[in-house]
């Protein structure tokens, strides 16, 4: 039977989930609608999500970068932790080009697809030997992993923005550590999620308040939340720390957050539903007045991107995803000599 919360906290709970919502309205999905008219051409479901996969597949593991001419518009926008404020689909080739180059032969996976409307998110797994410099890293010669979510918006019949969010904190360790060379899913999905259930997909608003509900505690610091919406053997995949198991060990988790950053507050951007699966990319705004990690405080002001993907099963979060700007907010974090701003990797 599922504990429900006092009436007290439930106002507390529509509150802040109403006004998450609102925040996010202009960037949700409400249904999969025609994004062009007579003059401009739109794409089928599977025809986006083919494109998306190609961008992974062909483009990136074949080295074939001119696949991106015939999907990705000109005047493309693209934000990517480790390659920030791309506007041009030439801009995008570029790092991309440096980024294979940097790997030779690196070969990335589809882990899972989510797709509404104009939307598409890949979550993804890379592996590739650094052979290059990457991240003011000279080149070491180690296989290194990391991974990702990508997040594309499709407009006549292309891709015109985009979204990818990578632990690059995780990658530039593994290029700096003593370790001659790291396991291939040293990032990846240690933990073992719970089994697939053979419950009736839920409904989308059913779906969506769940996953609302579990990013509120961002901004409620009320773990208790986590009992009411994620299965007691819930794996959580964290980016900056290792995976968890199981609701103790996802609440002992968050306190790191919560310590470092008191008045941390998570802002949903955009939401992207697939039957049982919700992506939601958020922005975080805090103040770094305690210890965060290794770090000590620094009274610093970050602002920080991130999304997670959760798989939903019988009406509870049974595993979830994070991918955050690892780099971005540690440049904010940390003295100048001490950590790479984004202007400063070598590309």
């Amino acid at each position: 039977m599922v504990r429900k919360p006092p009436l007290s906290r439930m106002v507390v709970y529509i509150a802040v989930i109403a006004a998450m919502a609102l925040t996010a309205a202009p960037g949700t999905i409400a249904q999969d609608t025609s994004s062009g008219d007579g003059d401009c051409p739109d794409l089928t479901r599977e025809e986006k999500i083919a494109y998306a996969r190609n961008w992974t597949e062909v483009a990136l593991n074949e080295n074939r970068l001119d696949e991106f001419d015939a999907y990705v518009a000109e005047n493309v926008i693209y934000d990517a932790g480790l390659y920030p404020g791309l506007t041009s689909r030439d801009e995008l080739k570029a790092v991309f080009e440096h980024l294979l180059a940097t790997f030779p032969g690196i070969r990335f996976s589809v882990e899972q697809v989510v797709a509404e409307g104009d939307y598409v998110a890949v979550r993804w797994l890379g592996v590739g030997p650094h052979e290059g410099a990457f991240l003011g890293v000279a080149p070491t010669g180690r296989t290194v992993s990391f991974t990702g979510i990508n997040m594309y918006r499709f407009s006549c019949g292309q891709i015109v923005e985009g979204w990818s969010e990578s632990d690059g904190l995780e990658l530039r360790m593994q290029l700096e550590s003593d370790v001659s060379e790291l396991p291939p899913d040293a990032p990846g999905d240690a933990a073992s999620a719970s089994p697939e259930s053979s419950c009736e997909t839920g409904a989308r608003s059913d779906n969506v308040g769940l996953a609302l509900r579990w990013l509120s505690v961002w901004s409620t610091k009320d773990v208790s939340t986590f009992d009411e919406v994620a299965h007691p053997d819930i794996v959580h995949h964290w980016a900056q720390h290792d995976d968890t198991t199981g609701l103790d060990q996802l609440k002992e988790g968050v306190q790191v957050f919560f310590t470092g950053f008191p008045d941390f507050v998570l802002v949903p951007q955009f939401t992207i539903v697939d039957g049982d699966w919700v992506v939601i990319h958020f922005t975080v705004t805090g103040t770094q007045t305690g210890p965060f990690l290794e770090l000590e405080p620094s009274g610093a002001r970050a602002t920080w991107t991130g999304t997670n993907l959760f798989r939903i099963e019988c009406g509870q979060i049974v595993e979830s995803w994070s991918e955050v700007d690892s780099l971005g907010l540690r440049s904010q974090l940390a003295a100048p000599q001490d950590t790479a701003t984004p202007a400063a990797w070598e590309r």
